[in-house]
Protein backbone atom coordinates (compact mmCIF):
# COMPACT_ATOMS: atom_id res chain seq x y z
CA UNK A 1 0.00 0.00 0.00
CA UNK A 2 2.57 2.29 1.11
CA UNK A 3 4.83 1.36 -1.95
CA UNK A 4 2.20 3.09 -4.35
CA UNK A 5 2.42 6.17 -2.24
CA UNK A 6 4.09 9.19 -4.06
CA UNK A 7 7.93 9.11 -2.47
CA UNK A 8 7.05 12.92 -1.13
CA UNK A 9 3.77 12.05 0.33
CA UNK A 10 6.10 9.07 2.05
CA UNK A 11 8.82 11.87 3.61
CA UNK A 12 5.78 13.63 4.59
CA UNK A 13 4.56 10.85 6.56
CA UNK A 14 8.37 10.24 8.05
CA UNK A 15 8.35 13.34 9.08
CA UNK A 16 5.20 13.62 11.26
CA UNK A 17 6.04 10.44 12.39
CA UNK A 18 9.57 11.51 13.67
CA UNK A 19 8.14 14.90 15.38
CA UNK A 20 5.72 13.02 17.10
CA UNK A 21 7.95 10.38 18.62
CA UNK A 22 10.36 13.46 19.42
CA UNK A 23 7.55 15.16 21.26
CA UNK A 24 6.97 11.72 23.13
CA UNK A 25 10.28 11.80 24.53
CA UNK A 26 10.63 14.98 25.38
CA UNK A 27 7.16 15.04 27.36
CA UNK A 28 8.45 11.86 29.27
CA UNK A 29 11.96 13.32 30.04
CA UNK A 30 10.24 16.86 31.28
CA UNK A 31 7.56 14.50 33.47
CA UNK A 32 10.82 12.31 34.56
CA UNK A 33 12.98 15.97 35.34
CA UNK A 34 10.03 17.71 37.10
CA UNK A 35 10.26 17.22 40.81
CA UNK A 36 7.56 16.03 43.53
CA UNK A 37 6.36 19.16 45.10
CA UNK A 38 4.49 17.00 47.39
CA UNK A 39 6.75 14.40 48.27
CA UNK A 40 9.28 16.66 49.12
CA UNK A 41 6.99 19.35 51.19
CA UNK A 42 6.59 15.99 53.16
CA UNK A 43 10.06 15.16 53.68
CA UNK A 44 10.97 18.49 54.94
CA UNK A 45 8.32 18.82 57.08
CA UNK A 46 9.38 15.58 58.91
CA UNK A 47 12.79 17.25 58.92
CA UNK A 48 11.22 20.04 60.52
CA UNK A 49 12.56 22.39 57.41
CA UNK A 50 9.16 24.30 57.56
CA UNK A 51 10.03 27.47 54.98
CA UNK A 52 11.23 24.86 52.40
CA UNK A 53 8.43 22.45 53.06
CA UNK A 54 5.75 25.56 52.45
CA UNK A 55 7.38 26.79 49.29
CA UNK A 56 7.07 22.95 48.32
CA UNK A 57 3.22 22.53 49.22
CA UNK A 58 2.75 26.20 47.56
CA UNK A 59 3.73 24.74 44.75
CA UNK A 60 2.54 21.51 44.51
CA UNK A 61 -1.17 22.85 44.99
CA UNK A 62 -0.41 25.51 42.05
CA UNK A 63 0.13 22.64 39.49
CA UNK A 64 -2.40 20.49 40.98
CA UNK A 65 -5.33 22.05 42.85
CA UNK A 66 -8.29 20.13 42.70
CA UNK A 67 -6.06 17.32 44.62
CA UNK A 68 -7.73 15.24 46.95
CA UNK A 69 -4.73 15.46 49.77
CA UNK A 70 -5.47 19.45 49.48
CA UNK A 71 -6.88 19.45 53.36
CA UNK A 72 -3.58 18.01 54.67
CA UNK A 73 -1.47 19.42 52.67
CA UNK A 74 -3.30 23.12 53.79
CA UNK A 75 -3.36 21.98 57.45
CA UNK A 76 0.31 21.67 57.18
CA UNK A 77 0.98 24.60 55.74
CA UNK A 78 -0.88 26.76 58.55
CA UNK A 79 1.58 24.58 60.61
CA UNK A 80 4.41 25.86 59.27
CA UNK A 81 3.50 29.43 59.41
CA UNK A 82 2.92 28.73 63.07
CA UNK A 83 6.55 27.47 63.63
CA UNK A 84 7.91 30.25 61.71
CA UNK A 85 6.65 32.54 63.56
CA UNK A 86 4.52 34.32 60.94
CA UNK A 87 1.18 34.79 63.56
CA UNK A 88 -0.80 36.90 61.20
CA UNK A 89 -0.26 34.75 58.15
CA UNK A 90 -0.60 31.41 60.26
CA UNK A 91 -3.66 32.96 61.47
CA UNK A 92 -4.97 33.48 57.88
CA UNK A 93 -4.12 30.43 56.48
CA UNK A 94 -6.05 28.35 59.45
CA UNK A 95 -8.81 30.43 59.57
CA UNK A 96 -9.61 30.31 55.81
CA UNK A 97 -9.17 26.52 56.25
CA UNK A 98 -11.36 26.08 59.11
CA UNK A 99 -14.51 28.53 57.99
CA UNK A 100 -14.29 26.37 54.42
CA UNK A 101 -17.56 25.42 52.45
CA UNK A 102 -16.42 22.12 50.69
CA UNK A 103 -15.20 20.04 54.39
CA UNK A 104 -16.63 17.66 55.69
CA UNK A 105 -17.42 17.24 59.32
CA UNK A 106 -14.41 15.58 59.64
CA UNK A 107 -12.25 17.66 58.49
CA UNK A 108 -14.03 20.89 60.06
CA UNK A 109 -13.22 19.42 63.51
CA UNK A 110 -9.83 19.05 63.13
CA UNK A 111 -9.44 22.51 60.89
CA UNK A 112 -11.19 24.20 64.17
CA UNK A 113 -8.84 21.81 66.33
CA UNK A 114 -5.74 23.14 65.28
CA UNK A 115 -7.08 26.62 65.04
CA UNK A 116 -7.91 26.84 68.79
CA UNK A 117 -4.07 25.40 69.64
CA UNK A 118 -2.90 28.14 67.54
CA UNK A 119 -4.96 30.72 69.36
CA UNK A 120 -3.62 29.30 72.82
CA UNK A 121 -0.46 28.88 72.20
CA UNK A 122 0.46 32.31 70.15
CA UNK A 123 2.26 35.49 72.15
CA UNK A 124 -0.69 36.87 73.38
CA UNK A 125 0.51 40.35 72.67
CA UNK A 126 2.54 42.20 69.88
CA UNK A 127 4.09 45.95 68.51
CA UNK A 128 3.07 47.47 66.10
CA UNK A 129 4.99 50.18 64.63
CA UNK A 130 3.98 53.37 62.33
CA UNK A 131 3.93 51.54 59.10
CA UNK A 132 2.05 48.90 60.44
CA UNK A 133 4.01 46.40 60.56
CA UNK A 134 3.46 43.74 63.53
CA UNK A 135 5.86 41.68 65.85
CA UNK A 136 4.15 39.37 67.91
CA UNK A 137 6.44 38.84 71.15
CA UNK A 138 9.32 40.53 70.42
CA UNK A 139 9.57 44.57 70.92
CA UNK A 140 10.57 46.62 67.76
CA UNK A 141 11.27 50.86 67.50
CA UNK A 142 8.92 53.05 67.34
CA UNK A 143 5.95 50.85 67.68
CA UNK A 144 2.99 50.72 70.26
CA UNK A 145 1.97 47.61 72.60
CA UNK A 146 -1.30 45.44 71.83
CA UNK A 147 -2.32 42.90 74.51
CA UNK A 148 -4.59 40.17 73.16
CA UNK A 149 -4.43 37.65 75.85
CA UNK A 150 -8.75 37.48 76.11
CA UNK A 151 -8.98 37.93 72.73
CA UNK A 152 -7.32 34.84 72.15
CA UNK A 153 -8.67 32.81 75.03
CA UNK A 154 -11.99 33.72 73.78
CA UNK A 155 -11.62 32.92 69.96
CA UNK A 156 -9.38 29.32 71.22
CA UNK A 157 -12.19 28.27 73.73
CA UNK A 158 -15.31 28.94 70.63
CA UNK A 159 -13.11 26.93 68.03
CA UNK A 160 -12.31 23.89 70.48
CA UNK A 161 -15.49 23.68 71.46
CA UNK A 162 -16.67 23.33 67.72
CA UNK A 163 -14.01 20.98 67.13
CA UNK A 164 -15.39 18.61 70.23
CA UNK A 165 -19.20 18.90 68.99
CA UNK A 166 -17.62 17.81 65.50
CA UNK A 167 -15.31 15.57 66.43
CA UNK A 168 -17.29 13.65 69.71
CA UNK A 169 -19.91 12.05 66.79
CA UNK A 170 -17.19 10.86 64.85
CA UNK A 171 -15.45 9.34 68.08
CA UNK A 172 -18.90 7.59 68.93
CA UNK A 173 -19.49 6.32 65.29
CA UNK A 174 -15.77 5.25 65.20
CA UNK A 175 -16.39 2.87 69.07
CA UNK A 176 -18.81 0.70 66.57
CA UNK A 177 -16.36 0.15 64.12
CA UNK A 178 -13.45 -1.21 66.11
CA UNK A 179 -13.30 -4.82 64.45
CA UNK A 180 -13.59 -3.00 61.13
CA UNK A 181 -11.78 -0.46 61.04
CA UNK A 182 -7.85 -0.27 61.93
CA UNK A 183 -7.92 3.60 62.65
CA UNK A 184 -11.26 3.88 64.38
CA UNK A 185 -9.75 3.36 68.13
CA UNK A 186 -7.33 6.66 67.01
CA UNK A 187 -10.53 8.25 65.83
CA UNK A 188 -12.04 7.80 69.35
CA UNK A 189 -8.79 9.03 70.99
CA UNK A 190 -8.63 12.44 68.28
CA UNK A 191 -12.12 12.62 69.86
CA UNK A 192 -10.90 12.53 73.63
CA UNK A 193 -8.50 14.79 73.25
CA UNK A 194 -10.66 17.52 71.33
CA UNK A 195 -13.19 17.42 75.07
CA UNK A 196 -10.27 17.75 77.38
CA UNK A 197 -8.43 20.77 75.79
CA UNK A 198 -12.03 22.30 74.82
CA UNK A 199 -12.84 22.27 78.47
CA UNK A 200 -9.21 23.65 79.43
CA UNK A 201 -9.94 26.33 76.89
CA UNK A 202 -13.20 27.11 79.02
CA UNK A 203 -11.86 27.14 82.12
CA UNK A 204 -8.94 29.40 81.17
CA UNK A 205 -12.03 31.79 79.79
CA UNK A 206 -13.17 31.77 83.38
CA UNK A 207 -10.19 34.31 84.62
CA UNK A 208 -10.91 36.31 81.81
CA UNK A 209 -13.39 38.34 83.68
CA UNK A 210 -11.11 38.89 86.86
CA UNK A 211 -12.44 38.60 90.30
CA UNK A 212 -15.79 39.51 91.95
CA UNK A 213 -16.61 41.00 95.30
CA UNK A 214 -18.80 38.94 97.59
CA UNK A 215 -19.61 39.15 101.23
CA UNK A 216 -20.47 36.94 104.66
CA UNK A 217 -22.60 38.47 107.42
CA UNK A 218 -21.45 36.81 110.70
CA UNK A 219 -21.64 37.50 114.50
CA UNK A 220 -18.41 38.21 116.30
CA UNK A 221 -17.61 37.76 119.46
CA UNK A 222 -19.57 40.55 121.11
CA UNK A 223 -22.84 39.81 119.09
CA UNK A 224 -22.22 42.03 116.77
CA UNK A 225 -23.19 41.62 112.99
CA UNK A 226 -20.16 42.27 110.61
CA UNK A 227 -19.56 41.81 106.83
CA UNK A 228 -16.33 40.24 105.34
CA UNK A 229 -15.80 41.46 101.87
CA UNK A 230 -14.09 39.37 100.01
CA UNK A 231 -13.05 38.61 96.03
CA UNK A 232 -13.62 35.45 94.12
CA UNK A 233 -13.67 33.84 90.24
CA UNK A 234 -17.13 33.34 89.71
CA UNK A 235 -16.67 30.55 87.37
CA UNK A 236 -20.13 30.90 85.21
CA UNK A 237 -19.18 28.31 83.28
CA UNK A 238 -18.70 25.76 85.73
CA UNK A 239 -21.60 23.21 84.70
CA UNK A 240 -20.34 23.04 81.16
CA UNK A 241 -16.96 22.56 82.15
CA UNK A 242 -17.95 19.87 84.39
CA UNK A 243 -20.49 18.03 82.00
CA UNK A 244 -17.83 18.07 79.17
CA UNK A 245 -15.34 15.87 81.39
CA UNK A 246 -18.58 13.71 82.06
CA UNK A 247 -18.94 13.12 78.08
CA UNK A 248 -15.34 12.20 78.52
CA UNK A 249 -15.62 9.48 81.26
CA UNK A 250 -18.67 8.08 79.33
CA UNK A 251 -17.04 7.90 76.04
CA UNK A 252 -14.45 5.92 77.92
CA UNK A 253 -16.04 3.23 79.30
CA UNK A 254 -18.24 2.89 75.77
CA UNK A 255 -14.51 2.33 74.37
CA UNK A 256 -13.55 -0.30 76.93
CA UNK A 257 -16.77 -2.02 76.93
CA UNK A 258 -16.81 -2.37 73.13
CA UNK A 259 -13.02 -3.93 73.02
CA UNK A 260 -14.39 -6.29 75.90
CA UNK A 261 -17.12 -7.32 73.88
CA UNK A 262 -14.95 -8.01 70.99
CA UNK A 263 -12.30 -9.96 72.83
CA UNK A 264 -15.22 -11.93 74.31
CA UNK A 265 -16.47 -12.80 70.94
CA UNK A 266 -13.27 -14.20 69.86
CA UNK A 267 -13.90 -13.41 66.33
CA UNK A 268 -10.87 -13.61 63.56
CA UNK A 269 -9.59 -10.32 63.22
CA UNK A 270 -6.05 -8.76 61.36
CA UNK A 271 -3.49 -8.51 63.71
CA UNK A 272 -3.31 -4.86 63.34
CA UNK A 273 -6.88 -4.56 64.23
CA UNK A 274 -6.39 -7.06 67.21
CA UNK A 275 -3.71 -5.60 68.59
CA UNK A 276 -5.58 -2.46 68.85
CA UNK A 277 -8.36 -4.33 70.64
CA UNK A 278 -6.33 -6.64 72.80
CA UNK A 279 -4.37 -2.97 74.62
CA UNK A 280 -8.08 -0.82 74.14
CA UNK A 281 -9.51 -1.57 77.58
CA UNK A 282 -6.54 -0.49 79.23
CA UNK A 283 -6.15 2.40 77.32
CA UNK A 284 -9.95 3.19 77.54
CA UNK A 285 -9.00 2.91 81.52
CA UNK A 286 -6.49 5.81 81.12
CA UNK A 287 -8.98 8.12 79.48
CA UNK A 288 -11.59 7.73 82.05
CA UNK A 289 -9.26 7.88 84.74
CA UNK A 290 -7.39 11.48 83.35
CA UNK A 291 -11.01 12.63 82.48
CA UNK A 292 -11.91 12.56 86.07
CA UNK A 293 -9.17 13.68 87.10
CA UNK A 294 -9.25 16.57 85.11
CA UNK A 295 -12.63 17.15 86.67
CA UNK A 296 -11.63 17.08 90.66
CA UNK A 297 -8.23 19.39 89.65
CA UNK A 298 -10.67 21.91 88.38
CA UNK A 299 -13.09 21.48 90.91
CA UNK A 300 -9.71 22.27 92.89
CA UNK A 301 -9.22 25.50 91.24
CA UNK A 302 -12.66 26.57 91.71
CA UNK A 303 -12.40 26.00 95.56
CA UNK A 304 -9.48 28.61 94.68
CA UNK A 305 -8.04 27.09 98.07
CA UNK A 306 -4.74 28.76 97.60
CA UNK A 307 -6.37 32.17 97.00
CA UNK A 308 -5.45 35.02 99.55
CA UNK A 309 -8.60 35.72 100.77
CA UNK A 310 -9.78 32.02 101.02
CA UNK A 311 -6.90 31.47 102.86
CA UNK A 312 -8.12 34.68 105.64
CA UNK A 313 -11.61 33.43 105.68
CA UNK A 314 -10.46 29.61 106.67
CA UNK A 315 -8.61 31.03 109.47
CA UNK A 316 -10.72 33.94 110.58
CA UNK A 317 -11.55 33.10 114.37
CA UNK A 318 -15.50 34.03 113.60
CA UNK A 319 -15.80 32.07 110.31
CA UNK A 320 -16.12 28.83 111.54
CA UNK A 321 -18.22 27.54 109.40
CA UNK A 322 -16.83 28.56 105.61
CA UNK A 323 -15.67 25.76 103.98
CA UNK A 324 -14.05 25.89 100.56
CA UNK A 325 -14.66 21.84 100.53
CA UNK A 326 -18.05 21.49 101.41
CA UNK A 327 -21.32 21.20 98.47
CA UNK A 328 -21.78 19.91 95.14
CA UNK A 329 -18.83 21.23 93.98
CA UNK A 330 -16.56 19.49 96.52
CA UNK A 331 -13.53 17.48 94.61
CA UNK A 332 -13.33 14.95 97.39
CA UNK A 333 -15.68 12.29 95.95
CA UNK A 334 -14.36 12.96 92.37
CA UNK A 335 -10.76 11.87 93.72
CA UNK A 336 -11.82 9.10 95.61
CA UNK A 337 -13.75 7.88 92.87
CA UNK A 338 -10.23 7.77 90.48
CA UNK A 339 -8.89 5.88 93.27
CA UNK A 340 -11.75 3.29 93.99
CA UNK A 341 -12.34 3.15 89.77
CA UNK A 342 -9.14 3.40 88.30
CA UNK A 343 -6.60 1.92 90.96
CA UNK A 344 -4.29 0.32 87.95
CA UNK A 345 -3.72 3.33 86.17
CA UNK A 346 -1.27 6.31 86.66
CA UNK A 347 -3.78 8.66 88.18
CA UNK A 348 -4.79 7.08 90.72
CA UNK A 349 -2.04 8.12 93.32
CA UNK A 350 -2.08 11.70 91.98
CA UNK A 351 -6.14 11.62 93.16
CA UNK A 352 -5.22 10.00 96.56
CA UNK A 353 -2.83 12.58 97.02
CA UNK A 354 -4.44 15.72 96.16
CA UNK A 355 -7.34 14.09 98.90
CA UNK A 356 -4.67 14.88 101.65
CA UNK A 357 -3.74 18.20 100.06
CA UNK A 358 -7.00 19.10 99.99
CA UNK A 359 -7.69 18.31 103.82
CA UNK A 360 -4.35 19.92 104.61
CA UNK A 361 -4.68 23.11 102.96
CA UNK A 362 -8.06 24.11 104.82
CA UNK A 363 -7.11 22.66 108.01
CA UNK A 364 -8.76 19.33 108.58
CA UNK A 365 -5.42 18.19 109.37
CA UNK A 366 -6.98 14.60 110.82
CA UNK A 367 -8.57 13.71 107.35
CA UNK A 368 -5.12 14.92 105.79
CA UNK A 369 -3.42 12.58 107.98
CA UNK A 370 -5.44 9.77 106.75
CA UNK A 371 -5.62 10.42 103.25
CA UNK A 372 -2.20 10.78 102.77
CA UNK A 373 -1.41 7.61 105.14
CA UNK A 374 -3.69 5.82 102.85
CA UNK A 375 -1.17 6.11 99.90
CA UNK A 376 1.53 5.48 101.59
CA UNK A 377 0.18 2.26 102.99
CA UNK A 378 -0.54 0.69 99.36
CA UNK A 379 1.90 -1.68 97.91
CA UNK A 380 0.91 -0.56 94.43
CA UNK A 381 2.81 2.65 94.93
CA UNK A 382 5.40 2.10 96.87
CA UNK A 383 7.66 3.86 94.45
CA UNK A 384 5.54 7.05 93.08
CA UNK A 385 6.54 10.43 93.37
CA UNK A 386 3.24 11.18 94.82
CA UNK A 387 4.01 8.73 97.70
CA UNK A 388 7.49 10.33 98.35
CA UNK A 389 5.75 13.67 98.48
CA UNK A 390 2.50 12.52 100.84
CA UNK A 391 5.28 10.76 103.00
CA UNK A 392 6.90 14.49 103.77
CA UNK A 393 3.66 16.30 103.98
CA UNK A 394 2.49 13.93 106.69
CA UNK A 395 6.33 13.91 108.82
CA UNK A 396 5.93 17.71 108.19
CA UNK A 397 1.87 18.26 109.71
CA UNK A 398 2.52 15.65 112.61
CA UNK A 399 5.86 17.78 113.63
CA UNK A 400 3.80 20.59 113.49
CA UNK A 401 0.90 19.19 115.60
CA UNK A 402 3.62 17.93 117.75
CA UNK A 403 5.25 21.33 118.31
CA UNK A 404 2.32 23.11 119.16
CA UNK A 405 1.02 20.48 122.13
CA UNK A 406 4.21 21.11 123.08
CA UNK A 407 3.57 24.53 123.54
CA UNK A 408 0.01 24.59 125.16
CA UNK A 409 1.44 22.16 127.71
CA UNK A 410 -1.20 23.31 130.07
CA UNK A 411 -3.76 21.08 128.63
CA UNK A 412 -4.23 18.87 125.66
CA UNK A 413 -5.43 20.34 122.77
CA UNK A 414 -8.12 18.79 120.58
CA UNK A 415 -7.95 18.72 116.99
CA UNK A 416 -11.20 20.41 116.21
CA UNK A 417 -11.12 22.98 119.59
CA UNK A 418 -8.18 24.12 120.55
CA UNK A 419 -5.58 24.44 117.51
CA UNK A 420 -6.83 26.64 114.54
CA UNK A 421 -5.52 25.76 111.26
CA UNK A 422 -2.65 26.69 109.88
CA UNK A 423 -1.27 26.78 106.16
CA UNK A 424 -0.28 29.10 103.90
CA UNK A 425 -0.09 32.67 104.00
CA UNK A 426 -3.25 32.88 106.43
CA UNK A 427 -3.68 36.14 109.17
CA UNK A 428 -4.90 34.06 111.81
CA UNK A 429 -2.97 30.72 112.97
CA UNK A 430 -4.07 29.86 116.48
CA UNK A 431 -7.30 30.25 117.94
CA UNK A 432 -6.98 31.18 121.54
CA UNK A 433 -8.19 29.22 124.27
CA UNK A 434 -8.76 30.76 127.94
CA UNK A 435 -7.20 27.57 128.94
CA UNK A 436 -3.98 29.10 127.35
CA UNK A 437 -1.84 32.09 128.79
CA UNK A 438 -1.09 34.38 126.10
CA UNK A 439 2.16 34.31 125.81
CA UNK A 440 1.77 30.70 124.55
CA UNK A 441 -0.90 32.16 122.06
CA UNK A 442 1.44 34.43 120.77
CA UNK A 443 4.59 31.82 120.86
CA UNK A 444 2.54 29.50 118.66
CA UNK A 445 1.13 31.94 116.47
CA UNK A 446 5.13 32.94 115.85
CA UNK A 447 5.90 29.40 115.02
CA UNK A 448 3.02 28.90 112.59
CA UNK A 449 4.38 31.97 110.50
CA UNK A 450 7.94 30.79 110.57
CA UNK A 451 6.98 27.19 109.46
CA UNK A 452 3.98 27.89 106.94
CA UNK A 453 5.47 27.56 103.90
CA UNK A 454 7.58 24.26 104.66
CA UNK A 455 4.78 22.38 102.97
CA UNK A 456 3.98 24.41 100.10
CA UNK A 457 7.27 24.17 98.84
CA UNK A 458 7.27 20.93 98.39
CA UNK A 459 3.65 19.97 97.16
CA UNK A 460 2.06 19.61 93.74
CA UNK A 461 0.20 22.37 91.78
CA UNK A 462 -3.27 20.83 91.36
CA UNK A 463 -3.55 21.80 87.61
Amino acid sequence: MLSKLPRKALLAIGTTTLLVLTSLVVSISLAADKPDNLAEGDKQFEEKSYRKAYEAYEQFLKDNPGNTEWFRIKLRMGHCQVQLENYDKAEAELTSLADHDKLTELQKGRANYRLGHFYMSRPHYYYENSKGERSWGRWIADSSYHHTEREDVERAKDRLARSFSLLEPEGRKAVARLGEDKDAFAMVEEAFNAGLDAAAALHTWQYQSGQQQKSIDYFDANGQKQTYYYYQYEFKDRDEIIAKHDALVKLAAELKQACNSLLVQKREFPKEIMDVISAGPVKADNMGALALYRKGSFMVAMAQLDDWYTQNMLFHPDLESFDPLAGDYSPIPTFEQVYKDFHSTPYADDAQYFIGYCYQQVGRHLDADKAYQKLIDDPAFKESTETSSARYNLQQLRAERLSVQTVAHEAAIKDEKKVRKWPNDASWYFRESPALPAACSRRASSWACGSSRATSANTKCAR
